[in-house]
Order: C-alpha cells, then structure tokens, then sequence
C-alpha cells in the first residue's frame, strides 16, 4: 500500500460514516413523519376522492394506498418498498390517473433549485463586496449605511417586498414579466431571486463584516502585512479566505431552506416548488406525496451539508490534516 493510499484512507472511512450517518437521518425523519400523518385525524380517501365518491371507490383507494392493512404492514411492505423501487409512492389526484412521487418531485424541484440558486448568487454577489467593505471601513458612513441596509432587508417581509417589486418593475415600468404569464427565462428570475438574495444577503452582510474584523485581527495578518505583502493579496488570501468559514455555515442552512421551498415567494411570483407542493399534499392528505417531499427535503439538507464539509477541506487545511487523522 502507497502512503498516498493509506492517508486517503481515513479520509474515505470519515465520508463512508457520514454517508451511513446521513441515510440513517434521512430514514428517521420520514419515519417520524409517516407515523405522524397516520395518527393525525382525517381521511385521505375524502380529501382527494371527494364527497361525492362511493364506499367503493374509498375503499378501493384505500387498498392502493396500503391503508387498509395493519401500520407495521403500512411502513414495511408499502413505505419502505417505495423507497427501494425509486417511486416513493403514487399520488391519485384524479382516481383513474396515478402519478409516481419522484416524476412530480422532478418537475417541482427543478424550479427550486433555478430560484434557490439564484437567490444564493444574488446574496453573495451584495453581501460579500459590502460585508468586506464595511469591516474594513469600520465606523465610518459606509459601515453604518451597510448595517442600515442590512437591518431593513432583514426587516422587510417577502409578502410585501414581491408585490411592490411586480407592481414596480412589471406593471408600471413593463420591464420584467408578469408572474401569472410566462414563466420561461432568465427573466422570469429576477424578481424573485432578488426578493429572496435581498434577505439572505442582509444575514451574510452582518456576518461576513463580523467575521472579517475577527480576522483582521489574528496575528497572522499582522505578519503578512509585516512582511511587506500586497494588501489585495492579504485580504483575499489571508483575510477573505479564512473569513468564510463561518459564512460558509450560515450560507449552506440557507441554501438548505431555500431547497426545501420558500412557499411566500413561490405563492407570490406563481412559481411551481417544494413549497407549494408540500403545502398542497398536506391540505389534501396525500400521504404518499408529503412522504416524497419530506425525503427531497432531507436529502437536499444532507447534500448540501456534504458540500459544505468539502468547501471546509478546501478552505482550511488543518480540517483536512484533522480529519486524515481521525
């Protein structure tokens, strides 16, 4: 065995137990869900079937659901069977047309990730030039004009910030589509995305200023400006870089959320999501579909975490050396 294959290998051993970690989270989470939807009061069968349909035709909906058999039978032989054939269940939302969960997750989590992602670039393209400048400009007018702003995209609702955005920018100034037309396009995600960026960038703008002054002050920094280094280079090498670690943080859990669906802005701009989705499957019951959704969920969350892990190795080194030798 190459050294190179035996420092690898604890590394490889380290991801294989976060993998098997992530699953078992995965797993309990939507457990926890299925026997909650089971013992909440309701009737699926009358929720998607109607008033109007017949004991038949609920109790036919029932067997192909697995409702009718005991809960262990429920999770083992329906539940965990979805899973393991990549269906995750049938939604019927019209009796005589089922619908596999994964092909609706497909087509509703596609339209997230667009938003998701571009609400994430919109945060980082505002906060970052402004979190940097308002550290290094400390207490003076642009410090204090940066948190100002960022107090008031804090502050300000999506359900207000959307509206006058379309009525400004779509119906008085006819510059960007109306959400209720078409929704194909760059264009169709700007709006949005700046409502979302503007209050995830206010978040990333106050940490990034907090983490930068921290940083500013480590005694490494002071060597490297000692040594005669260019002060772009020590603020984008030594500074910005180890800077980002605990920005990193805040900004996998928001791009996680985001992931799992932003149902005002999705509601608002007339957007298909996880959001909407999820909102959706729970008014009518629709166990198979909420199941679907919460693991989408749970696996975005997983994922990101995951990126989030490699961006550390990345940025820091001594996390790499520390987890070679864990």
């Amino acid at each position: 065995m190459t050294p190179a294959s035996s420092s690898r290998r604890p590394l490889l051993l380290y991801l294989l137990r976060r993998l098997l970690t992530s699953l078992g989270v995965v797993l309990g989470v939507v457990t926890i869900v299925f026997l909650t939807l089971r013992v909440t009061p309701g009737d699926p069968a009358e929720n998607i079937l109607g008033e109007n349909a017949t004991p038949e035709d609920k109790a036919a909906f029932r067997a192909r659901q697995c409702l009718d058999r005991p809960l262990i039978e429920q999770y083992t032989a329906c539940f965990l069977k979805n899973i393991a054939n990549g269906s995750l269940g049938y939604s019927y939302v019209h009796r005589e047309q089922p619908q596999a969960v994964s092909s609706i997750l497909i087509t509703r989590f596609l339209p997230t990730l667009e938003l998701a992602t571009a609400g994430l670039l919109v945060a980082l393209l505002i906060a970052l030039p402004l979190g940097l400048l308002s550290a290094l400009k400390q207490y003076t007018l642009i410090d204090h004009t940066a948190m100002m702003a960022a107090l008031v995209g804090v502050a300000i609702p999506h359900f207000w910030l959307g509206p006058m955005m379309i009525w400004l920018f779509s119906v008085r100034l006819g510059l960007l589509p109306n959400p209720g037309g078409d929704l194909q396009g760059l264009a169709s995600l700007v709006l949005p995305a700046v409502v979302l960026g503007s209050a995830l960038a206010a978040k990333l703008t106050r940490m990034v200023r907090a983490s930068v002054l921290e940083v500013l002050r480590a005694p490494y920094v002071t060597t490297a400006r000692a040594k005669g280094i260019h002060e772009r280079r020590v603020l984008l090498h030594h500074v910005l870089r180890n800077a980002m670690l605990p920005v990193v943080t805040v900004m996998g859990m928001q791009f996680a959320a985001l992931l799992a669906g932003t149902i005002v802005t999705e509601k608002v701009f007339a957007r298909p999501g996880l959001g909407t989705l999820l909102l959706e499957a729970i008014s009518k019951r629709n166990y198979d579909l909420v199941q679907g959704t919460v693991i989408a969920i749970a696996v975005s969350y997983v994922l990101v975490n995951a990126v989030v892990d490699a961006v550390y190795l990345w940025l820091d080194p001594r996390i790499r050396l520390f987890e070679e030798r864990a």
